[in-house]
């Protein structure tokens, strides 16, 4: 009866069972050096296949054979140099990518230099040109889709219900596309309890534009509308060094259509460490005014 069972789980399959098996997976391989290294050495391959055409002559396919170890100490070497095998994918971004592309430049660079020297004493030994410039390429592309391919598996699985009886998500408006809005949208996109469906903002140039994938959907004068378009649950200001009056007017819709109302902490409890900008708390009469409310004793 019990192994009846187990094979039944085995035999179950869910999406974000799925992912985290391969998560599981690669992390016992050592996944990323072992990728990293398959990409180098695929990489030089394709280099020399590109270089002439598909049809790579003997001498080059036996010179390829012989630098592959070469060429992967060097990479591998940069890499870590350079502090590469210390990321961690699924929070890959735009100064990881910097980074990497980086550590290629310098191995990419050791390399040529040192295919010059050797060209001095045995110029029909030398590696191609071709070859030299285009490996380069293909190894940036291949270092940063994989890590770009782990860190989009990540978010997948973040996104995916804990199970199939879980409630749906709150559904999320932002009211403000600054930069309050933006760090928002980074904590709470791992919380599967809400899902952000866009932004409000009274900029024009950002009407129908992309911010970290969610569209900035109108103006603050829309808001009904959009409340209602997109079944809205909450909304929730994200403008902190918004004048009170912007505040009061947002503040005022939500509260003719009967929407809840929340707001990112203001800059000085943000900067004082009192509160982290994800902790959302309901509008304060302070929030909408430019006083303090003032407690007094009976």
């Amino acid at each position: 009866m019990r192994e009846s069972i187990d094979i039944a789980n085995t035999l179950t399959w869910t999406p974000q069972g799925r992912l985290e098996s391969i998560e599981r997976t690669l992390s016992a391989l050592r996944a990323p050096l072992l990728i990293d290294t398959a990409v180098i050495a695929v990489s030089l391959w394709l280099a020399y296949l590109i270089r002439f055409d598909g049809d790579v002559p003997a001498f080059q396919l036996g010179q390829c054979l012989y630098l592959q170890p070469l060429v992967i100490f060097t990479y591998l070497a940069s890499k870590r140099i350079l502090g590469l095998h210390r990321q961690v994918w699924h929070f890959f971004g735009p100064r990881a990518t910097v980074r990497t592309i980086l550590a290629v430049l310098c191995a990419a660079n050791l390399l040529f230099v040192g295919n010059v020297i050797y060209a001095a004493f045995y110029d029909t030994h030398r590696v191609p040109i071709g070859v030299s410039l285009i490996h380069p390429l293909l190894v940036t592309a291949g270092w940063t889709g994989t890590r770009f391919l782990r860190r989009a598996i990540y978010l997948r699985r973040q996104a995916i219900p804990a199970s199939e009886g879980a409630e749906a998500p709150k559904r999320l408006l932002l009211v403000g596309a600054g930069q309050a809005g933006v760090s928002l949208v980074h904590d709470l996109r791992s919380n599967r309890d809400l899902q952000i469906v866009g932004f409000v903002d009274d900029n024009p140039a950002l009407r129908g534009r992309m911010i970290e994938g969610l569209p900035v959907l109108g103006k603050t004068d829309e808001l009904k509308d959009m409340v209602e378009r997109h079944k809205v649950d909450q909304v929730t200001l994200c403008m902190p060094s918004a004048p009170a009056t912007a505040r009061a007017r947002v503040a005022e819709t939500c509260g003719s259509i009967g929407v809840d109302i929340t707001t990112v902490p203001t800059l000085s409890e943000i900067l004082l460490g009192k509160l982290e900008i994800s902790r959302l708390r309901p509008v304060r009469m302070e929030d909408l005014t430019c006083r303090s409310c003032v407690a007094y004793s009976p």
